[in-house]
């Protein structure tokens, strides 16, 4: 199937289409399950955050091309918009968010529960979208329960009558991790990378570590009660 529309001179990438969908759903979502779970006021609305938080991982994941390839940057600007970082522009971006997210606790009172809530939501969105975006090319079974798996999570673990945890945000995320390496598996991907399998299964094995440490607290401070 032909992944791109034209509509007179314009060529619209139909996978771009889904992720800009994948952007903006993910802002409204993290904006109804705020209003549903919390009772702590902030001074920013929930979907404006999460549409910065996009805006800053998308703009330093394409300007660390320019680190790699800076001579490009001088013959020909425009290559910014067609090419990105890879795994390392990611990996600069995350350090940008994280920095990102220190200034929004310290300045609109945003607590790093609810932060790690709305990056959640948004990885498992667009782990969702990366996935519908194949249905372009071919039609499966696995991508299409695969996708239900990943909105499952989000219905189980963010639209509960139960307030935010942090064993809500560490189930969710072993949900998501354990789920991509089992479908990556399923549908014998071949473009699949051993550093990508391993991120994954070491987020899934984390969670428990940080979910048994969690819980231990709350087992001693029960006992001195």
């Amino acid at each position: 199937m032909n992944d791109i529309i034209q509509i007179g001179p314009l060529n619209l990438y139909i996978p771009l289409l889904f992720y800009i969908g994948g952007i903006i759903l993910s802002g409204i979502i993290g904006d109804l399950v705020f209003n549903r779970k919390s009772t702590q006021s902030i001074d920013k609305k929930p979907g404006d955050v999460i549409f910065e938080y996009w805006f800053v991982l998308i703009v330093i994941w394409k300007l660390s091309y320019l680190f790699k390839h800076p001579a490009d940057l001088i013959e020909n600007p425009i290559t910014i918009i067609y090419f990105d970082g890879g795994i390392l522009g990611i990996l600069f971006g995350i350090i940008a968010l994280l920095l990102y997210s220190i200034r929004q606790k310290r300045y609109f009172r945003i607590s790093y529960q609810w932060q790690i809530a709305w990056w959640l939501l948004g990885i498992i969105i667009m782990l969702s979208i990366e996935q519908m975006i194949s249905l372009i090319y071919g039609f499966s079974f696995i991508v299409v329960f695969e996708v239900m798996i990943y909105l499952g999570a989000i219905v189980i673990y963010f639209f509960n009558s139960n307030p935010l945890t942090w064993f809500q945000l560490l189930g969710a995320s072993r949900w998501g991790a354990i789920n991509w390496v089992l479908f990556r598996v399923l549908d014998k991907s071949s473009d699949i990378l051993i550093f990508e399998v391993m991120m994954f299964l070491a987020i899934a094995v984390l969670t428990y570590i940080v979910e048994w440490i969690i819980d231990g607290r709350h087992k001693r401070g029960a006992l001195r009660k």
